[in-house]
C-alpha cells in the first residue's frame, strides 16, 4: 500500500499484521480522494478505526492541515506512528490510543471530513459496527457545516440511515462499498 499523491507521494506505508485490520485498497482511496478532493486544503480530518492511518495519511498529503487518528489496537497504533514519520507529517497528526465510542462521548471539536472503516461485525456479539456508528447522533455534531462523513463498509451492507443523517451518495468497489453521508437538516 502507498500514498497515492500529494507530498508524500509514492511513500510505502506500513499495515498491521493480521486479518483484524482491513487497509483500504489503492483504487477505493484514490476514487475516494478524486470524490472529496476539494474539501482537503486546509482540512481537520478524522479518521476513526483508523488502522494503518491511511486514509488520514493521504489526507495530509493532499493538503489536510491536520489529521486525528483514533485507534484502539496497540500495534495499530504503532504502525500508524511509524507511518506518519516515514511520510514526514506527524506534525499535522494527532494519534489518540482510544476506541471510537469514549472518543466521541468526549470529543468537542469538529471536522471537515471524516472517515470511518470500522470491522464489519462484532465477533463477540454479531453487533454492526457501521449502523451502531450511524445511530450514534454524537457523530453528525463533530462535523462542520460543509463537511462530510465517508464510511466504509462491505459491498452487500444493507443501510438503514437514521433521521439524522443524508445520503450524498455510495459506490461500491469490488467487495468494498464507500457511502458519503452529511448531517440531515443543515
Amino acid at each position: 500500500m502507498r500514498i497515492i499523491s500529494g507530498t508524500a507521494r509514492g511513500t510505502r506505508l506500513k499495515t498491521p499484521k493480521g486479518l483484524v485490520t482491513r487497509p483500504t485498497l489503492d483504487r477505493v482511496r484514490e476514487a475516494l480522494f478524486s470524490k472529496i478532493g476539494g474539501l482537503l486544503p486546509d482540512a481537520s480530518v478524522l479518521d476513526l478505526f483508523a488502522g494503518s492511518g491511511a486514509l488520514g495519511i493521504e489526507a495530509l498529503s493532499r493538503g489536510a492541515a491536520k489529521a486525528t487518528f483514533v485507534e484502539v489496537s496497540k500495534e495499530a497504533l504503532a504502525v500508524i506512528r511509524d507511518n506518519l514519520e516515514k511520510t514526514k507529517l506527524k506534525e499535522r497528526a494527532n494519534v489518540v490510543p482510544s476506541a471510537v465510542d469514549p472518543f466521541l462521548k468526549n470529543e468537542r471539536g469538529t471536522f471537515d471530513v471524516i472517515f470511518a472503516d470500522p470491522p464489519y461485525l462484532r465477533e463477540e456479539t454479531g453487533e454492526d459496527w457501521a449502523t451502531r456508528l450511524l445511530e450514534k447522533t454524537t457523530l453528525p455534531q463533530r462535523l462542520k457545516e460543509g463537511g462530510v462523513f465517508v464510511l466504509e463498509t462491505q459491498a452487500d451492507y444493507r443501510m438503514h440511515l437514521p433521521a439524522h443523517w443524508e445520503l450524498l451518495d455510495e459506490r461500491a468497489y469490488g467487495k468494498t462499498r464507500l457511502w458519503y453521508l452529511v448531517p440531515a437538516n443543515r
